[in-house]
């Protein structure tokens, strides 16, 4: 990655089910990008609504959240 754009990028992990996002005091809020793989392959259509309720709730306003299927 390039160094000017270090700055702007944050990685993450955490338990999408049991980790409380959005949240502030973890910078887990207001995102402008979330990129998900992957993952809903593994878990309950219940379980995928809800991590998908909580990342649409943590991007900031015109934020993008962009999926994949494996």
């Amino acid at each position: 990655m390039r160094e000017e754009f270090r700055s702007f990028v944050k990685f993450s992990t955490l338990n999408l089910l049991k980790d409380p996002f959005p949240d502030f005091g973890t910078g887990m809020c207001e995102l402008d990008l979330i990129l998900y793989r992957n993952a809903f392959i593994y878990h309950s259509r219940l379980a995928v609504n809800t991590v998908l309720g909580k990342m649409r709730d943590s991007l900031r306003r015109g934020g993008y959240l962009m999926t994949g299927h494996a």
